[in-house]
């Protein structure tokens, strides 16, 4: 997630907007605090086209 996002010189903002989230949704991610389904995977894919 990080590295698309860097990748594409997008901003944690962006991001968060893109994705339609908070930020302290995005750093539990990160830090591992949420189990993620496959269906939240290719939904962050689906947001990069990636």
């Amino acid at each position: 997630m990080v590295e698309v996002r860097n990748k594409r010189n997008v901003s944690q903002k962006e991001f968060m907007k893109k994705i339609r989230t908070s930020q302290s949704a995005i750093a539990r991610f990160k830090r591992g605090n949420i189990n993620s389904t496959l269906e939240y995977v290719l939904w962050l894919a689906d947001a990069f086209n990636t």
